[in-house]
């Protein structure tokens, strides 16, 4: 009888350990994880506007009690390495961030981003995508909808 009850509490167990498992592991999974380009964070909005001239697209976002400048959004490294041939001068330091959508409209609109990016060596045009990329994640960024790696 007691080799009965412990059976029964064992398979119980397992089974909620499954499906709090099974529960965490989708909500986790339910993210693409988007690459930002940036290239400085400052105290100061001023310095942050004197910087920004030197890019015809960019956006500040404030976090952590800091100005930064984003250069670029995508979810393909090669699309990353490219921005960085780009935009990044000699010597200029910049930053690789990671952040992990959950907004599937977003995460489409910048997969047809990378997409022309890809194929396209036309500066203008490469210029158009990433001016409305950054403008969307802009708006996702200021909604909080987003996860820091």
């Amino acid at each position: 009888m007691k080799l009965r009850i412990f059976g029964v509490c064992f398979i119980i167990s397992v089974c909620f350990y499954y499906f709090i498992y099974s529960k965490y592991n989708k909500k986790e999974d339910n993210y693409t994880k988007v690459y930002l380009l940036q290239v400085g964070a400052y105290e100061n909005y001023d310095n942050v506007v004197n910087v920004s001239k030197d890019y015809e697209n960019y956006i500040v976002i404030k976090e952590d009690n800091l100005y930064k400048l984003l250069i670029g959004v995508t979810e393909s490294e090669e699309v990353f390495d490219k921005f960085v041939k780009l935009y990044i001068k000699e010597n200029k330091d910049y930053l690789k961030r990671d952040i992990k959508l959950t907004n599937k409209e977003l995460e489409k609109n910048i997969n047809k981003y990378d997409i022309v990016i890809k194929n396209t060596e036309n500066i203008k045009e490469i210029n158009l995508v990433v001016k409305e990329g950054l403008k969307e994640i802009k708006d996702f960024i200021n909604k909080n909808d987003y996860k820091d790696k």
